[in-house]
């Protein structure tokens, strides 16, 4: 876990995050992403369509053993994040 938080500390401080949902799936769609980091609160429904199309850009994945509040924490943001994405 703690590799994964360095990743996302490294991209916040090279302003190479997206976050939300829909800004990640346009993303997704664009192929613009090396990961996606997904809440372990994160809606069900959501999950599965992000998982999805990850497949779908042979994007890597990865489902955070933290909520949304924890991940909004180490993005540095002073509210929750459900879904991140890391450009390439």
């Amino acid at each position: 876990m703690a590799d994964i938080e360095k990743t996302i500390k490294n991209a916040v401080e090279l302003n190479k995050t997206l976050m939300g949902s829909d800004e990640t799936l346009r993303a997704l769609m664009a192929d613009e992403l090396s990961l996606v980091v997904v809440a372990s609160n994160c809606p069900q429904e959501i999950a599965e369509k992000i998982a999805h199309y990850a497949q779908i850009s042979g994007t890597e994945s990865h489902k955070f053993s933290l909520a949304s509040k924890e991940l909004g924490s180490i993005c540095r943001k002073p509210f929750s994040v459900t879904v991140l994405g890391i450009k390439k």
